[in-house]
């Protein structure tokens, strides 16, 4: 039979290998957790640029929103001004021809009183 003290004092010996080698295991997990944190602080802070980012690129899109909304306007009041003017044009060649009838009615009667006359 085996001497127990000698089969206890390799098995400690053994523990404290395994002990040993578990604790490297654990050493080398705390630096691939560590490089893993560092990892996501960089893409944090990359989402953190990316989504400051996209609230610039919404602040333009509403700037720009919010000229379109001006120009349009514009192009409106100048489309009722064009429309207006065309509706003065139209109005102001009505009454020319209406005057020009009348002046022709005048001559008219002008050439009749004459005739009259002479």
């Amino acid at each position: 039979m085996t001497d127990p003290i000698n089969v206890t004092t390799a098995i400690l010996r053994e523990l404290r290998d395994m002990h040993a080698d578990l604790g490297a295991q654990l050493g080398d997990v705390n630096r691939r957790l560590d490089t893993l944190d560092a990892a996501v602080v960089r893409h944090e802070g990359r989402f953190d640029t990316i989504e400051a980012l996209l609230v610039g690129h919404v602040g333009r899109f509403d700037t720009i929103e919010t000229a379109v909304s001006a120009l349009s306007a514009q192009v409106r009041m100048v489309s009722a001004g064009v429309t207006a003017s065309l509706n003065s044009r139209e109005r102001a060649a009505v009454q020319a021809e209406l005057l020009g009838n009348r002046v022709d009615k005048l001559e008219d009667r002008v050439d009749v009183l004459e005739a009259r006359e002479d």
